[in-house]
């Protein structure tokens, strides 16, 4: 449970309190509100929006088919019944985990339905989850390693790892009239000198065979950069990982991102610049290609960036290979 991020964790202290709205627990204090479930039409309490409609019946027999839903407790409000039943004190840290995950994107999916209008189909939802489980897992057991320059100290975690061959390098040319952010015509935010960009920066990068035409599954090693210029002491944090079964270049990109913005909400740091070399990457995120990626196989790491990157009011900045140098080594080591 400490693993998960916050908003999983807020969600779940308001899932067992009773606390979520609900059509039919708002639609008590509302008229104007309907208590039916946007997605079937039925009245929309916890128990069926969760497992008895249509859409996280699909899910759950997809993804955790050892829930037999018709021996669920028939109580309409039932929720602190059925939560024993299906996390009991025998299950694994890691069931119960992917059980919260689950829930999270199911409430997820009907809130995008009600308030964006936007319909998840079941797919996308097991395909969102299993991509969301994949890249946290990569995150939780990344070789990370964790460096500090003249003393300080980016977060109060401890990570370890080995240090890149190369040293790392964020060289400043120029001066700082040089290093605005500019916009192109293709809507790729460009920074033309990351040096002079305040707060924290993250660099990433991907190292993957070609693609070629009939491009097969294959790892691909990821690298990341934090430097934080926040604190008092400039302070960097390494992370080296392993991706598999990317299809694209692309996907290796994506995830690599879905991996910084990760570990970047776990370690609660907000308003940072991420940077990357891939002006495809950066022009799907900063635009409305997200919801349609150039490989639709990356569009749950697309879609993770995107979600994390607002909520923590950060940019993704498209930046020359030159000053990548070191989530670039990262990468090719991993």
């Amino acid at each position: 449970m400490k693993d998960l991020p916050p908003l999983i964790k807020t969600f779940t202290w308001r899932l067992i309190r009773r606390a979520l709205a609900t059509a039919q627990r708002v639609s008590r204090y509302s008229s104007n509100i309907e208590p039916n479930c946007a997605y079937c039409g039925m009245i929309e309490n916890d128990v069926h929006l969760f497992f008895h409609c249509e859409l996280p019946t699909t899910v759950w027999s997809t993804l955790y088919p050892n829930i037999n839903l018709n021996n669920l407790p028939n109580d309409p409000d039932g929720i602190q019944l059925i939560l024993p039943y299906v996390m009991p004190n025998t299950l694994s840290k890691c069931d119960f985990a992917k059980i919260l995950i689950i829930l999270w994107f199911i409430w997820k999916a009907r809130n995008d339905k009600h308030f964006q209008r936007k319909s998840w189909s079941a797919v996308q939802v097991i395909h969102t989850v299993q991509a969301f489980i994949s890249t946290t897992t990569l995150a939780s057991t990344t070789d990370m390693m964790h460096q500090h320059n003249q003393q300080g100290s980016l977060t109060s975690q401890s990570l370890s790892s080995t240090r890149p061959t190369a040293a790392p390098t964020t060289t400043n040319h120029g001066n700082a009239s040089n290093s605005t952010v500019t916009i192109s015509q293709t809507c790729c935010a460009i920074s033309r000198n990351p040096a002079f960009i305040g707060g924290a920066r993250c660099y990433i990068d991907a190292a993957i065979s070609p693609d070629n035409n009939h491009p097969t599954p294959r790892s691909a090693g990821i690298g990341i950069f934090f430097i934080n210029s926040q604190v008092d002491h400039h302070t960097s944090l390494y992370i080296k990982a392993q991706a598999s079964g990317m299809h694209s270049v692309f996907m290796a990109e994506a995830a690599a991102l879905a991996l910084a913005t990760l570990v970047a909400d776990s370690l609660d740091i907000s308003n940072v610049t991420f940077l990357s070399d891939s002006q495809v990457l950066v022009q799907c995120i900063n635009t409305q290609l997200a919801e349609n990626p150039p490989d639709w196989r990356a569009k749950t790491f697309t879609q993770i960036s995107m979600n994390t990157i607002a909520r923590r009011n950060a940019k993704l900045l498209h930046t020359n290979r030159s000053f990548n140098t070191t989530a670039h080594v990262l990468a090719r080591q991993s």
